[in-house]
């Protein structure tokens, strides 16, 4: 398959995953384009293929599995080897408190963040923009504003994405 197939094929499936989270969960089937009619067509692929990072196939070597727990969280954290994001907003990092080692990118602003050139992520984030296959790990209270950060991200073309089941709930009841 060339590569504008490739794209794609990558673009209709989180738009798979987007249509079907509510009634199953996220999916991970790879389906062919062929199988949706054109007006599912929500968003063109953006962030990676400005980058031309889809094309290139960079990566880490490390594959995340569609969610992942404490012990997953914690070894990324200690490893360096994920961009760990947490969306929750001010107010609840304030009140509940913080996951060392997370980068702080309210809900809001994810798409946004994402679709920033490398320069402006770093500059506003403080940590260099990950490439289109690094990991990147989502979390909030409890992973319902995360899985809808990953699928933000999906849409922008990043394809190595998990959700931290439990999210900061868990981190909270683990690390008492």
């Amino acid at each position: 398959m060339n590569s504008k197939g490739s794209r794609l094929l990558g673009q209709w499936t989180a738009i798979f995953r987007l249509n079907t989270w509510g009634i199953q969960g996220f999916s991970s089937f790879h389906l062919q384009p062929s199988y949706f009619p054109k007006a599912l067509v929500l968003k063109p692929l953006r962030s990676c293929v400005w980058r031309n990072e889809h094309v290139m196939g960079v990566s880490s070597g490390i594959h995340l599995p569609n969610t992942v727990d404490f012990n997953d969280v914690k070894k990324h954290i200690a490893n360096g080897t994920a961009l760990i994001v947490d969306v929750r907003n001010q107010t609840e990092l304030v009140e509940d408190g913080v996951l060392q080692g997370a980068v702080h990118i309210p809900l809001k602003e994810v798409e946004v963040a994402f679709a920033l050139n490398s320069d402006s992520f770093l500059e506003k984030y403080k940590v260099p923009m990950p490439k289109c296959e690094d990991p990147i790990i989502f979390s909030c209270l409890a992973g319902i504003r995360a899985s809808k950060a990953e699928t933000a991200v999906n849409l922008l073309g990043f394809s190595n994405t998990a959700v931290y089941t439990g999210s900061f709930a868990d981190w909270r009841e683990q690390n008492k």
